[in-house]
């Protein structure tokens, strides 16, 4: 892979072209390293006609999830006829933003396109695997077996029974005739060892002991094998075993990465902050360093020593400043560690970067709307909205959040407005603009527009508290309360919360 790589950049010096930037995309993807979606980015650009090369890209951010993306260069594709590639897409685009029955809908459009691509009859046979239908799990368990008769496709059906059945404990049996298949698989790799381990220990075979005995054996003179077997204990609870297992090597092997990464997280795991500051205190990550400097700031913090915990911190920070994938990896990592102001501040950081923007602002969103923080909803939302011109949901939630706060009103009355005459039967948008009219002194169009709505939208709890608030508001406070009552039920930001309780006093008996 490296000679490749080298070979693929010089030729690329004498002369960029598409197809240089493909296969240097296709070595960073088979090494998991995200400078493929730089390469995949370039060969659209040199070839912009080339729907191929734009499902590659989809493909590419797919596996690095970056969804928009996928999203994006997916649509520019289809723009020259719909294949079983671009539906597959939709399919684990739809799987990805937990939309199950997209995805299942999807991969059986792949199947029908180009029925004789096994992989695309794995794809629906996953997706109905993991349905929650038992008709279409049955379904997709048949097509499975039957896909293991398929030299291509054997390992990771088998890969995925294996997974279920440890997932829904079937019998021992069943179990140990797919752990065994999947041993025995010339093309199996390190990660189906480990599911085996997971076989052993589901079943509680007395097996397991020598098992990982044998895979420690293999692993402890490859470090991609080795960080994969520590990750693989630390996920598992068995943190200790992997700094035993490390105790016993030689400092060369432990040096050498991914393996300081999956180590530090196991020190983590046990707690022994001591043994943390020791492992990372020293030494350097390469590229990754700003991730040992977050795990030493970790270590000192947890031992109470807060200054050289904060510098430690900031060196993370300024390290990773300039490269959102790494903001990206500090926020995950911290987010597990319960730090939320720092995941926060990140998240603002990483917002600042196009490519990352809008799943920074969502998360943002998401943490705000938690917290029930409006103001702080308002900002995001504004910065959201600029992103996604194209999300009308952001766009509604703006207008809302905005008349709450009283900011910008005629704008955000024009928003309400334009996106209710767009789609009057949505709930949500009604809602805004009645509360626009409502806001504005129009307090018998607010109700004529809630009354609109069906019974059962209406049963919706923050849809409630708009039409009881807007009846008391109309002097009909006898018919406000039930939908008063239903709406105290719901989520309500401060502002509307303050707005319904006003209305129940005043709608009550006095």
């Amino acid at each position: 892979m490296r000679q490749a790589m080298l070979t693929a950049r010089r030729a690329r010096e004498i002369k960029p072209t598409a197809e240089g930037a493909r296969v240097l995309a296709q070595v960073a993807e088979r090494t998991k390293e995200r400078v493929a979606l730089e390469w995949r980015r370039e060969a659209v650009k040199l070839a912009p006609d080339s729907p191929e090369d734009l499902v590659a890209l989809a493909n590419c951010a797919l596996q690095f999830n970056e969804i928009a993306e996928a999203e994006k260069a997916l649509a520019a594709s289809t723009g020259n006829g719909e294949t079983g590639a671009s539906h597959a897409i939709a399919a684990q685009i739809a799987d990805a933003k937990g939309n199950q029955s997209g995805a299942q809908r999807e991969w059986a459009l792949a199947v029908e396109r180009e029925p004789g691509d096994k992989s695309y009859a794995l794809g629906l046979a996953l997706a109905e695997l993991r349905s929650n239908s038992p008709a279409l799990r049955e379904t997709g368990y048949a097509s499975l077996e039957e896909l293991r008769a398929d030299k291509i496709q054997r390992l990771p059906a088998t890969r995925a029974l294996l997974a279920d059945a440890i997932l829904y404990h079937t019998s021992d049996e069943r179990l140990k005739k797919l752990g065994n298949d999947l041993q025995g698989y010339p093309e199996s790799v390190f990660s189906d060892r480990l599911l085996y381990l997971d076989m052993l220990r589901t079943t509680n075979d007395a097996e397991f002991p020598r098992a990982l005995s044998d895979i420690e054996e293999n692993a402890s003179t490859r470090p991609n094998e080795l960080a994969q077997l520590i990750a693989w204990m630390n996920s598992h609870g068995l943190a200790l075993l992997g700094l035993d297992l490390v105790r016993r090597l030689d400092r060369q092997t432990v040096a050498k990465w991914p393996v300081p990464l999956e180590l530090a997280d196991s020190y983590a795991r046990v707690a022994d902050w001591q043994g943390l500051e020791r492992f990372v205190g020293s030494g350097q990550w390469s590229q990754l360093d700003f991730m040992r400097h977050a795990f030493l700031a970790r270590a000192l913090r947890e031992q109470e020593k807060t200054q050289a915990g904060d510098r430690e911190w900031s060196s993370a920070i300024r390290e990773a400043a300039e490269d959102p994938y790494e903001l990206d990896m500090l926020e995950r990592a911290v987010i597990d560690w319960g730090w939320t102001k720092e995941a926060i501040d990140l998240l603002w950081q990483i917002a600042k970067f196009p490519e990352k923007q809008t799943d920074a602002l969502r998360a943002l969103y998401q943490h705000y709307a938690k917290q029930n923080d409006t103001r702080e909803l308002y900002l995001v939302l504004v910065k959201l909205a600029g992103a996604t011109p194209e999300d009308l949901i952001v766009r509604n939630n703006l207008a809302q959040v905005s008349l709450l706060l009283n900011i910008d009103t005629g704008h955000a009355r024009k928003m309400a407005e334009d996106l209710y005459h767009r789609e009057p039967s949505n709930s949500a948008y009604a809602s805004t603009y009645a509360f626009a009219l409502y806001s504005n002194g129009d307090v018998q169009q607010a109700v004529k527009i809630m009354k609109s709505l069906s019974p059962t939208q209406l049963q919706d709890p923050a849809a409630s508290a708009y039409l009881g608030i807007f009846l008391t508001a109309a002097g009909q406070k006898d018919e406000a309360q039930p939908y008063l009552i239903r709406g105290a039920n719901g989520a309500l930001l401060p502002e509307e919360r303050t707005l319904l309780n006003r209305s129940v006093a005043n709608a009550s008996p006095r």
